[in-house]
């Protein structure tokens, strides 16, 4: 119950952040067709491609033609954002943990004040957590993203609810890190999801830590990538025993049987 609860005050959040962009439609207009620069992606093999490597996007500009279309009339819908203004301010001013934090960002409260303020809230728990609805918005907190995008999702909240922070990654790390301990998250897998979540490394005995120890495999894997590791590497610490077959059948017996020692060993 407390879970649902907590879903339906983000929810709510989200939809009020929406309605500060609110508009009246007053009509449509066609507008005709153009070519504009589309950006392609596309998958490549790397001429030093080797077996377990992963192929290579490269990217290359392309004339697209966008057909013509009708597009919306639109002026400011000034009464329902206003409205939306004001109970969002309600809720930042009467909540607490990732409810607060939620509305903050839709308002564009300075990221410095909601970040110390969610801190603090941390600071009231404890050491440990004790009741299931504290728990919920502790994960809720625990998953914030480091984006500059308003539109990633946050995945306990099933995607109803976009989080933006853009200008302090150390501070936010710190207060997710304090809310994975909360949750009795163990350290190797605090520090994995810290890698899924950041454009910014851990230190080198932080990745080794997550390499060795982390219960995750997308973590591990990640860990090994940003210590330089080179593919075949990572899949011998994954699968010892099917690399050492492998390694056999694509790149010889010597090199199969090494790498799977040297990541037996290294464990």
């Amino acid at each position: 119950m407390a879970h649902a609860n907590l879903e339906d005050a983000l929810r709510n959040v989200q939809s009020l952040r929406n309605d500060l962009r609110a508009v009246i439609t007053l009509g449509m207009r066609k507008e005709e067709g153009y070519w504009e620069d589309c950006e392609v992606s596309e998958q490549v093999l790397d001429s030093r491609w080797t077996w377990g490597s992963t192929p290579i996007t490269e990217t290359h500009t392309e004339k697209g033609w966008v057909p013509p279309r009708e597009v919306p009339i639109n002026k400011p819908d000034i009464e329902k954002r206003e409205s939306a203004q004001a109970r969002l301010q309600q809720i930042y001013h009467s909540s607490i943990g990732s409810v607060k934090y939620v509305a903050g960002c839709a308002l564009y409260v300075d990221d410095r004040k909601l970040l110390n303020q969610i801190d603090g809230w941390l600071d009231t728990l404890g050491d440990r957590i004790k009741l299931d609805s504290e728990r919920e918005d502790v994960k809720v907190v625990y998953d914030i993203p480091y984006s500059t995008s308003t539109t990633e999702s946050h995945p306990n909240t099933k995607g109803l609810v976009g989080f933006s922070i853009s200008k302090i990654p150390s501070r936010l790390s710190d207060i997710r890190r304090k809310a994975g301990k909360l949750l009795d998250v163990s350290e190797a897998d605090i520090l994995g999801h810290e890698l899924t979540k950041i454009s910014l490394g851990l230190e080198e005995d932080e990745l080794q830590k997550v390499y060795r120890h982390a219960s995750h495999p997308e973590y591990r894997q990640k860990a090994g990538q940003w210590l330089g590791y080179p593919p075949v590497r990572i899949f011998c610490h994954e699968h010892p025993v099917a690399a050492t077959v492998s390694g056999i059948a694509s790149t010889g017996v010597a090199s199969g049987l090494v790498y799977a020692l040297v990541e037996y060993f290294n464990k």
